[in-house]
C-alpha cells in the first residue's frame, strides 16, 4: 500500500542586521542547509489506495 507523507519544516537562523528588512534580504539569500535550526512543525500521512488486508483502513 502507498502512502503520501508530508512534513512541513520550520528553519531558524540568528542573523545580525541593521534592522528586520536587512536581515530578511539576508536569510533569503542564506541556502536552508546553512540555516542553524529546524523544527518538524506537522506531519500528514494520507493513504493512496484501499489496502488489500482492511480495504476501509484509515
Amino acid at each position: 500500500m502507498q502512502f503520501r507523507v508530508g512534513h512541513e519544516v520550520r528553519y531558524e537562523v540568528i542573523l545580525e542586521a541593521a534592522n528586520a528588512a536587512e536581515a530578511g534580504r539576508m536569510a533569503e539569500q542564506m541556502p536552508y542547509e546553512e540555516w542553524h535550526h529546524n523544527y518538524v512543525t506537522s506531519e500528514d500521512v494520507i493513504p493512496m489506495d484501499e489496502s488489500p488486508v482492511n480495504p476501509n483502513a484509515e
